[in-house]
């Protein structure tokens, strides 16, 4: 990502395999075209039309080779003495697959200066599917020291139709560390599945990861991805 100034933004980025890209997308700012399906180059801008330390409204303007897609993002904080919730409503629209919706709410506290909790609830909509499915997702981050991280994960996913059901439920351990560079960012992240097109038999896996963080702020960049 690189800045353009203080109200817009240039993104630019290349996607993985959808095999591997299992990232928590169902919870994180993404939609499920956006897990990367077909290893497409991605490009957007995004501007910032109001920002303040309780509210956010951004607008992006982006596509791929197959796509184009036009979104609105609005995120406000409520403080709650020692919790903070964040409200975040993203709706999109596609040029091949017309409108999506997604809402998240993230409830979070710190513990102490070495554990972070946070639980994330997320409802989708997508007007080329029926139903909304959702997810509720629950996270406990442990700082192991000024170069390393580890959270403990459950997940939750359920569809509405053709009946309410659970779809999926997943364990993940992810471990971050900065790697020989300041700017270079290991990533660990082994993991149990159940899920329901699997009969909810178990799924074992594992993801391996190295992210390179390029540009001026590299090193202040690759020291937030270990804590993100």
């Amino acid at each position: 990502m690189q800045k353009l100034s203080s109200r817009a933004q240039l993104i630019i980025e290349a996607a993985e395999d959808s095999d591997f890209n299992v990232d928590d997308a169902a919870v994180d700012d993404y939609s499920e075209r956006d897990d990367g399906e077909g290893g497409e180059l991605r490009a957007a801008l995004r501007w910032f039309l109001k920002e303040s330390d309780t509210l956010n409204i951004a607008f992006d303007a982006g596509g791929s080779w197959d796509y184009l897609y036009t979104s609105l993002r609005f995120r406000s904080i409520q403080d709650f003495d020692n919790w903070l919730g964040r409200f975040t409503n993203r709706v999109r629209w596609y040029t091949d697959d017309g409108w999506e919706n997604r809402t998240t709410y993230d409830f979070e506290s710190s513990f102490n200066e070495d554990f972070f909790f946070r639980a994330a609830t997320t409802l989708n909509y997508y007007e080329t599917e029926d139903g909304f499915p959702h997810s509720q997702h629950f996270r406990l981050y442990q700082v192991l020291s000024s170069i390393r991280a580890i959270s403990y994960e459950t997940g939750v996913y359920l569809e509405t139709e053709p009946s309410y059901k659970l779809s999926d439920l997943q364990f993940i351990i992810r471990y971050r560390q900065r790697f020989y560079r300041d700017w270079l960012v290991l990533k660990v992240s082994p993991r149990v599945k159940f899920p329901e097109d699997h009969d909810y038999k178990i799924n074992p896996g594992v993801i391996f990861k190295l992210e390179a963080t390029l540009g001026k702020n590299a090193s202040e960049e690759g020291f937030k991805k270990v804590y993100k």
